[in-house]
């Protein structure tokens, strides 16, 4: 079986304020958080999914920070996200430069 848990993080500049709609497809389990507030629950065990949320943001650079989770069958994540800045369409959030890989030492396990 093919269970695992993952983490994103990166940043999203905004240049016109106003609200935005963030929104994660995955299979199974995310969520998402912006400046540090959690914007969209697409929690659960389930197929491709898109679940979507909304925040006022200003001009400037945000946080953006997603978990999920795999439990078995097929796997697939994304977020876009749509406001001022895409003309309200939507946009996938994509990595520029990949981050160097780290060998993980120690991990870390919660239940809950």
């Amino acid at each position: 079986r093919h269970n695992f848990v993952w983490k994103a993080a990166g940043t999203v500049r905004i240049h016109r304020k106003g609200s935005y709609q963030f929104c994660t497809r995955s299979d199974d389990g995310s969520k998402l958080w912006v400046r540090g507030r959690r914007v969209v629950n697409n929690d659960g065990l389930h197929g491709p999914r898109t679940r979507c949320g909304r925040v006022t943001l200003r001009r400037g650079q945000y946080v953006v920070k997603a978990t999920g989770f795999q439990r078995g069958g097929g796997a697939y994540f994304s977020i876009s996200y749509s406001g001022p800045d895409t003309g309200g369409y939507k946009k996938k959030l994509r990595s520029r430069k990949p981050p160097p890989f780290r060998r993980q030492r120690r991990w870390a396990s919660s239940r809950g």
